[in-house]
């Protein structure tokens, strides 16, 4: 089932998340495509909406100047804002390497020292300090986002061709860290 599948998104040139996502959102704009519990109260967001906040995100990403082939470290609680970071990173190319954002701060640093991390998009200000915490490890990396429904996402700098799609670290038991690289196919037939 999953090989017609693919061979069906293919053929309409569906092969991406960012393309699924424009498709979605030109075909039924006002539709529900997202949904958050906030404050007891559900938000619903629209194909039409969560496109246009992705857009936002990655031009914001495009003029600090996130390339193909960058990496985007995306840390915070399952959010919507997330991921429309983790779309807007691969609109533009990149890899979103996913991380726990109740790792301590030298866990982190390992990880985004190893992905060679440039970009960081973080959910709070708990996880800016954090980034603060162990920068001076991390030469490469050069800007970290981070917001809440209370303070809007912005830049705090740090500046002193991969067909990967997402990089997630997982860590065991004996505190030995592996980097799983999932391709697309390997994703879309999870789903």
């Amino acid at each position: 089932m999953s090989d017609v599948r693919d061979a069906a998104a293919e053929a309409a040139g569906l092969d991406t998340f960012p393309r699924l996502l424009m498709h979605h959102a030109r075909q039924r704009p006002t539709r529900p495509a997202m949904r958050e519990k906030e404050y007891g109260i559900w938000q619903t967001y629209t194909w039409a909406e969560v496109a246009e906040r992705v857009r936002a995100i990655a031009s914001g990403l495009a003029e600090l100047g996130f390339k193909r082939g960058d990496r985007l470290a995306v840390v915070g609680d399952n959010r919507p804002r997330l991921y429309w970071s983790v779309a807007a990173c691969q609109c533009l190319g990149g890899i979103p390497v996913m991380m726990y954002q109740d790792a301590v701060a030298q866990e982190m640093a390992y990880v985004m020292a190893d992905a060679e991390i440039r970009f960081a998009c973080v959910e709070d200000q708990e996880q800016v300090d954090k980034m603060l915490e162990v920068k001076d490890g991390l030469p490469l990396l050069e800007h970290v986002l981070g917001g809440n429904d209370r303070s809007v996402y912005k830049p705090h700098s740090m500046k002193r061709g991969s067909k990967c799609q997402i990089i997630k670290f997982m860590f065991e038991v004996m505190g030995v860290k592996k980097r799983t690289c999932y391709h697309r196919r390997r994703i879309s037939q999870s789903i």
